[in-house]
C-alpha cells in the first residue's frame, strides 16, 4: 500500500520515537512500529535520518529494525533529503528534530530556545510588551528577540499574530526560510519544515524576504516561500483561522491537507493512504476531538479509518458507512 507523504516522514518518524520511549510501548506498538518501518521505504530511511540526527540510541540493538540498504534509502532522489544530511542542514534538522520530540512530550528545555509553546492539543495566546496579541496553535514554538521588542522568531507551528501600531517600527516575524513584517494588523504565520505559508488577513505593509527576493503582501492573500523562492500571492481562504476557536473549516481540501491539520492534535500518528489522499474535504470538524473527527470523515467519504494500536491510525480506501 502506497503512503501518501504531505507532510515530512520525519514527523511521523518522532512520533515514533516518542512513543516508543515513553515506556508506555507494549507489544502490540512494538509490532505495529514494525508495520509502519515495512510499509514504505522512506518510513525506514526517515527513522535512519532521527537516530543519525539526534545520536539517540542504536538502531540495530533498541529497534530490531530489519536490514536495508542503507545507502540506496539515503541517497533516494529527494532535494529534501539531501539537504537533511548535508552539512550545516544536519544542525538545523537536529534542533527541528529536538523541538518537535519536545512539543509531543509536552515541554520545551530552555536550550532548544522555546520562549512560548504549545504541545499537542494546546492552543496559547498571550500579549506582548508593545500590545501586540499572539495565538499559538499546537505543537508550535517561537523565541522574542531580547533586543528588539517588535521581532520575533517561529521555530516551527502556526501562529496567528494581531500586531499593534508602531508608526516608527515595524514588526518582524522571522522563520527559518525568511522574514515577514508589518506595520500593523492580523497576519497568520505556518512554518513547516520545507517551508513557510503566509496569510495577511487585514495586514498594513506587509512584506515577505527571502535571499531570493522579496514580495509586498497585499491583504487577504496567502503565498509561500522556502529560503530562496516566493511564491506567486493567492487568495486567502476566510475560515483560515478557525483553529483558533478549535475548529477545523475546509471546502474542497484534500484529505492530506485535512489531516495534516488534524496531526497537531492527535497523540500518535496518522497515515494516509495515496491512493485517497487527494479526495476533496468540506466541512467543519473539531480539532480538539479527533477521534470524533476521524469518525465523521468516514460517514461522507469512500475511506475507513483503521485504529492499528491506540497510537497508530491507517487511513485506507473504503466505503460510505
Amino acid at each position: 500500500m502506497k503512503m501518501g507523504h504531505s507532510i515530512s516522514v520525519e514527523d511521523e518518524a518522532v512520533k515514533w520515537f516518542v512513543a516508543l520511549k515513553s515506556g508506555d510501548a507494549g507489544p502490540d506498538e512494538q509490532a505495529a512500529f514494525q508495520e509502519w518501518l515495512g510499509i514504505d521505504p522512506q518510513h525506514q530511511a526517515a527513522w535512519l535520518r532521527l537516530e543519525s540526527a539526534l545520536g539517540a540510541i542504536s538502531l540495530a540493538q533498541k529497534t530490531r529494525m530489519p536490514a536495508v540498504d542503507v545507502d540506496r534509502l539515503l541517497k533516494a532522489p529527494s532535494a529534501s533529503r539531501r539537504r537533511f544530511l548535508g552539512g550545516g542542514a544536519l544542525a538545523v534538522s537536529s534542533l527541528w528534530l529536538g523541538q518537535r520530540i519536545a512539543a509531543e512530550l509536552g515541554f520545551m528545555p530552555k536550550s532548544w530556545g522555546g520562549d512560548y509553546w504549545t504541545g499537542v492539543g494546546e492552543r496559547k495566546q498571550f500579549q506582548l510588551v508593545d500590545s501586540s496579541v499572539i495565538t499559538l496553535n499546537a505543537c508550535t514554538s517561537i523565541r522574542l528577540d531580547g533586543a528588539r521588542s517588535r521581532s520575533l522568531f517561529v521555530d516551527q507551528g502556526k501562529l496567528l499574530a494581531d500586531i499593534a501600531l508602531d508608526a516608527n517600527l515595524p514588526f518582524v516575524l522571522s522563520t527559518p526560510h525568511g522574514h515577514v513584517s508589518l506595520d500593523a494588523g492580523r497576519i497568520q504565520i505556518d512554518v513547516r519544515r520545507e517551508k513557510t505559508r503566509v496569510t495577511t488577513l487585514d495586514s498594513i505593509n506587509a512584506l515577505a524576504e527571502v535571499k531570493g527576493g522579496r514580495q509586498l503582501l497585499e491583504p487577504g492573500q496567502s503565498l509561500g516561500f522556502d529560503s530562496m523562492a516566493i511564491e506567486s500571492q493567492q487568495p486567502s481562504r476566510e475560515y483560515t483561522t478557525a483553529w483558533q476557536d478549535g475548529w477545523l473549516e475546509v471546502k474542497n481540501q484534500p484529505l492530506s491537507e485535512v489531516v495534516d491539520q488534524l496531526r497537531p492534535y492527535f497523540n500518535g500518528v496518522i497515515t494516509v493512504s495515496a491512493e485517497i489522499a487527494q479526495i476533496g474535504v468540506s466541512g467543519r470538524f473539531s480539532l480538539d476531538d479527533t477521534d470524533k473527527t476521524l469518525d465523521a470523515l468516514v460517514q461522507t467519504l469512500p475511506l475507513r479509518v483503521n485504529r492499528r494500536t491506540r497510537f497508530w491510525v491507517l487511513i485506507e480506501p473504503g466505503q460510505v458507512s
